[in-house]
């Protein structure tokens, strides 16, 4: 997958195990990932401190990782993890995901969302390969690398704490990080997140550029260029300028919804061509500018919640029986 950042492959290692190995379910539990940190110098970094201690902190939670065990060994840390077969990714592009199967998983990773923002932690790093799915279905927040614990208005020295805007893969970077904003709070998470739902319907990635210059310019074409006080705040504003003869911010004929929105209709394959209007009403409300909803209000959302309680959810999960590979978009693909 071409989106500069590895998948989750380049760290998992296991000691005498192939990808393509089957594992009798018996074995399971004896089967771990071991994610190797080099520490140069031997001083552990402060982004390797946080994310060991995010993950103890948030240990127990169904929709997140769980990590076993530290352990040092000379100039490196190994974090042990549970072996998983595969993530989000291999199953958009690999296992085509009805919409049940979509609002479930779009649930499951609302869950682990709120539960990070409940406890003042914003991921950083939302994306379908940092999804990892479990033997039994269960979708896992994984890779806390860029997670961190946020005070929402602290104050170091009298003056405003900045917060670095170099995280997040660029397909899922939310636009204030791509305008080089330091001042913000978990809507960079429920940007991510709205992409990834996009992306598992339609089997594409929402916006997907080569560049961050490039990227920035596909989420302005879609939505039109920011105005208003949020505008401030971004640092790099005034240093870009985009001009586009087809400003697809426009509204469709009913005057609800962008063009861009809507016309996620007729890119989706067949088998959810009929996306409902509770879809677009939620990707209207994560990949906007201002005022996107919370992890808690996304639970609330119909779209979420279509998959009634009292279903047997257990059928719409998708079982790997071996580990798979991790596969992405085709490079080939137009749109």
């Amino acid at each position: 997958m071409n989106d500069d950042s590895g998948t989750l492959s380049d760290e998992r290692h296991t000691d005498d195990l192939n990808q393509e190995t089957f594992f009798p379910w018996s074995t399971l539990c004896r089967q771990y990932a071991i994610k190797r940190i080099f520490v140069p110098n031997r001083v552990i970094p402060i982004a390797v401190v946080r994310e060991i201690k995010v993950l103890q902190y948030l240990r127990g939670h169904p929709n997140i990782i769980d990590l076993f065990d530290v352990c040092p060994s000379g100039s490196s840390i190994n974090l042990i993890f549970p072996l998983l077969p595969t993530n989000l990714t291999a199953l958009i592009y690999e296992s085509h995901l009805n919409l049940s199967q979509c609002s479930l998983y779009s649930r499951m990773l609302a869950e682990g969302i709120a539960h990070l923002h409940r406890n003042g932690i914003v991921h950083r790093d939302i994306k379908p390969s940092n999804l990892l799915i479990d033997w039994s279905g269960v979708l896992k927040l994984a890779d806390f690398g860029q997670a961190r614990a946020i005070d929402i208005g602290i104050e170091i020295n009298g003056q405003q704490a900045e917060l670095t805007y170099q995280v997040c893969t660029r397909w899922y970077r939310a636009p204030e990080l791509l305008y080089g904003a330091t001042d913000y709070d978990y809507d960079v998470d429920m940007w991510s997140v709205g992409c990834v739902i996009g992306e598992m319907i339609q089997e594409w990635p929402l916006f997907k550029g080569e560049t961050d210059i490039e990227q920035l310019s596909l989420v302005v074409k879609a939505l039109g260029e920011p105005s208003g006080k949020w505008t401030e705040q971004l640092p790099d504003f005034n240093k870009i300028q985009f001009v586009h003869e087809d400003n697809n911010e426009q509204m469709n004929e009913d005057g609800q919804y962008p063009t861009w929105l809507t016309n996620i209709r007729k890119q989706t394959r067949s088998a959810v061509t009929r996306c409902p209007d509770s879809l677009i009403d939620l990707l209207s409300k994560l990949c906007c500018y201002t005022g996107r909803m919370s992890a808690n209000q996304l639970l609330l959302h119909p779209f979420i919640n279509q998959v009634p309680v009292d279903l047997d959810r257990n059928r719409l999960l998708v079982k790997s029986k071996n580990i798979k590979h991790l596969s992405g978009p085709r490079k080939s693909q137009l749109i």
